[in-house]
């Protein structure tokens, strides 16, 4: 293979470079001054030009042929998604700040580009392999490069953990009456006469696979893992209680039932905290509530047999809000995207940043980011379909 070498511009017009480069070929990636991504081929003639929002648009460009979504994060910084197209999969060698970049054919590699645009940070998507300077990212563990230089790592965080549990009672064979679940406390110190059905214990796990971790209300598992020589992991039958954030690994699931007729699934590689879990009958009107933030990742959940009018349950990401009555859907988070997919009933998005609404129905996804919705509401693939009709049949012993 054949490398072209290009030094590092910076003007008027080119203030980021980037080589996607195949055999005898070198498409490039630019940052103009109107912070438009600009991709030329290898003889400088331009194939595209990306505004901030555009969402996986293909891109063939000399012997490539791969996808790209631009826009900025929450903190206003350029980002940019690159993975191979996904009908005709193949390893992209780039160059980027003058570092070798090898991404794998089913891999994901996310820049995200800081304000003064010297300085990038690359990570690793879920599948596949990246490999910076000869050496592999794993999951969790960026790269940093400013100014064609790596910078050292700061130090390193231990494996995934989690916080410490609340503490439980010492034995569950006691005659003192046991207090309300947190979550009921917390709706009853704002009203004080909603009640908890009696046979109602708060939000349950009811199975857990692999490395998953629950950090308890106030409490950041980076932190608890540096001062906990064995923290302790997740298990069946585990209250959540509102505030508490679980984060799964590379091989952890995780089902949870906040109340009967509502299943949350966590998959692999997610953060998700729990706002809000209460279940509360006040004078006849029963309220099922609860509100869960995912910060990345990918999560399915699924509702049955709750009338409209006892639910309130929302899925927040950083990039808006879903709600949902009588439903089952997914979301995934990955860098400055989100997205939905709908494969039961309806759940209506509201906008993070511009407040829209929009209402998806069963069979159909949307994209969002930080700037808004990508346009189009599209149809689920086979595979997702698939994925939903597993989800489905899966967790029908847990109603």
């Amino acid at each position: 293979m054949n490398k072209t070498k290009r030094s590092f511009i910076f003007g008027a017009s080119v203030v980021l470079f980037f080589l996607v480069q195949g055999l005898n070929a070198a498409t490039t990636l630019r940052i103009n001054s109107a912070q438009d991504l600009e991709i030329t081929d290898s003889n400088g003639t331009l194939v595209r030009s990306l505004p901030s929002g555009s969402i996986s648009q293909a891109i063939k460009s000399d012997n490539q042929m791969f996808r790209i979504s631009y826009g900025k994060d929450l903190k206003g910084r350029l980002t940019t998604i690159v993975y191979p197209d996904p009908q005709k999969p193949q390893s992209l060698t780039l160059n980027i700040f003058k570092q070798d970049v090898v991404v794998s054919s089913d891999a994901v590699l996310t820049i995200v580009t800081e304000k003064d645009l010297n300085t990038a940070t690359l990570k690793s998507g879920v599948l596949g392999k990246v490999s910076v300077a000869g050496t592999e990212l794993t999951r969790g563990t960026p790269v940093t490069i400013q100014n064609g230089t790596i910078l050292p790592n700061a130090p390193a965080s231990a494996p995934l953990v989690a916080a410490n549990p609340e503490p439980q009672p010492a034995s569950s064979n006691t005659s003192s009456p046991s207090p309300l679940p947190a979550s009921v406390q917390v709706v009853a110190n704002k009203q004080a006469t909603p009640q908890a059905p009696p046979n109602y214990k708060g939000a349950k796990t009811r199975q857990v696979e692999g490395d998953v971790m629950i950090a308890g209300p106030g409490q950041d598992i980076v932190e608890l893992v540096k001062n906990s020589s064995t923290p302790p992991r997740l298990t069946t039958a585990t209250t959540v209680t509102p505030g508490s954030t679980i984060q799964t690994g590379p091989t952890g699931k995780v089902y949870v039932t906040p109340f009967p007729g509502a299943v949350f699934m966590i998959e692999p590689n997610t953060t998700v905290q729990f706002e809000e879990i209460a279940w509360t009958d006040q004078n006849g009107k029963v309220e099922k509530k609860m509100t869960t933030n995912v910060k990345e990742g990918s999560v399915m959940s699924a509702l049955k047999g709750i009338p409209p009018e006892q639910l309130d349950y929302k899925v927040k990401t950083p990039h808006g809000v879903a709600a949902a009555r009588g439903t089952s859907w997914s979301m995934t988070v990955n860098g400055i995207l989100t997205t939905a997919s709908v494969s039961g009933g309806v759940v209506e998005f509201t906008h993070g940043t511009t407040k829209l609404k929009k209402k998806v129905g069963a069979g159909n996804k949307i994209t969002l980011t930080v700037d808004g919705y990508d346009g189009q509401e599209r149809n689920m693939t086979l595979a997702e379909i698939k994925r939903a009709e597993e989800f489905l049949a899966d967790i029908q012993k847990f109603f």
